[in-house]
């Protein structure tokens, strides 16, 4: 597989931050297994410092394939800070079924490779891509590890749809944005960036260019992320952005109405509980392991509240997908759990692996 892409700048973050983007891509377009590449060769032209494309291989957990770097020779009159990869992939496919990935300015060094197509919306992969698999269920149920966990396993990228929703809430906090003010909050969402990002300890969420992947997880963003998440005039940027990144399949997206709302038709879908107790026990041990001293009590009802809300609001609500798999997690490991899901999930899976 060959692609480029073009950075904004020569920095370490936009060097990683484009190069990541073009090998997601490449990813979701031809539906491969990372632990099916030979060899990953990138190439920067003399503008931008070599020694980064490769690092972002590493932070998408690519840790086993041999990479190497090196500079272009200065060609005169080539597009400037442009990143180049060449991907060796075992696999049976023919050149023809191959999926090429030029991106931003990049897109003139080849225009006969140059898909002309955009993402599906709203839908499945394509045809050739990996599979768009759902996790939804209520809070404490452990769709977050479970996902990141199969995500991992299937070399499928992970998105965390609801860790979007507490960075906004997290904004409207600090801006002291009540949730209730729905106008302004609407307003927040159009004016806030909020990226998700691969890292070599999972995704990363970014504020405005912010990591605040931890501090989301604070208990005061739990009690109002169900009030804010609930607004349709919040939900709908986030959910654009959900479906763009969804869209080329090879994904597991999780949250409480991906299989619903945000990708109807997604391949599987999953509907993932557990008992009341045992979710309770789950998110006070979680808390309590990012440093915060919270009482159970708070906690049983921190998440009795966000079952009324989150299956009761008029928009999107918490239920069970049509043509979901349920799974009730209580007394399962990770591992168990996800071994179910590839069970439920196996014939599409092989079924996009052979397209």
């Amino acid at each position: 597989m060959r692609g480029a892409v073009s950075v904004t700048e020569n920095t370490r973050d936009a060097i990683l931050a484009a190069t990541r983007r073009l090998l997601q891509e490449l990813q979701a377009r031809n539906g491969f297994d990372p632990a099916d590449l030979a060899s990953i060769i990138f190439t920067a032209t003399p503008d931008l410092n070599a020694a980064f494309p490769a690092e972002a291989a590493r932070q998408l957990g690519w840790t086993h394939v041999p990479l190497l770097s090196s500079v272009e020779v200065d060609v005169p009159g080539a597009p400037p800070r442009i990143v180049r990869v060449l991907v060796h992939w075992n696999t049976a496919r023919t050149a023809e079924e191959i999926q090429h990935v030029y991106l931003g300015e990049a897109r003139s060094l080849r225009p006969d490779l140059v898909e002309s197509g955009a993402p599906l919306p709203a839908g499945g992969a394509g045809e050739g891509a990996g599979a768009v698999i759902t996790i939804d269920g209520p809070a404490g149920a452990g769709k977050s590890t479970v996902a990141r966990r199969l995500a991992q396993r299937l070399g499928y990228l992970y998105i965390d749809t609801g860790a979007m929703y507490r960075a906004l809430t997290l904004a409207a906090l600090r801006r002291g944005v009540s949730p209730d003010d729905e106008e302004a909050l609407v307003r927040l969402a159009s004016t806030v960036r909020i990226e998700l990002e691969p890292g070599p300890g999972g995704t990363r969420v970014l504020l405005d260019g912010e990591d605040v992947t931890a501090e989301i997880r604070h208990p005061d963003v739990n009690r109002a992320v169900s009030q804010v998440s609930g607004i349709a005039g919040v939900r709908a940027p986030l959910v654009e952005q959900q479906r763009r990144l969804a869209g080329r399949g090879g994904v597991v997206l999780e949250g409480r109405d991906t299989g619903t709302h945000v990708m109807p038709t997604a391949d599987c879908k999953v509907y993932l509980t557990a008992t009341f107790e045992e979710r309770v026990r789950r998110r006070h041990a979680d808390l309590r392991q990012q440093g915060y001293d919270v009482d159970l009590s708070q906690v049983e009802a921190d998440i009795a509240g966000r079952d009324r809300t989150d299956s009761t609001r008029s928009v999107a609500p918490l239920v069970k997908p049509e043509g979901a798999v349920v799974i009730d997690s209580t007394g399962l490991t990770v591992d168990e759990v996800v071994d179910r899901i590839l069970e439920a999930c196996g014939p599409t899976l092989r079924e996009r692996a052979g397209s």
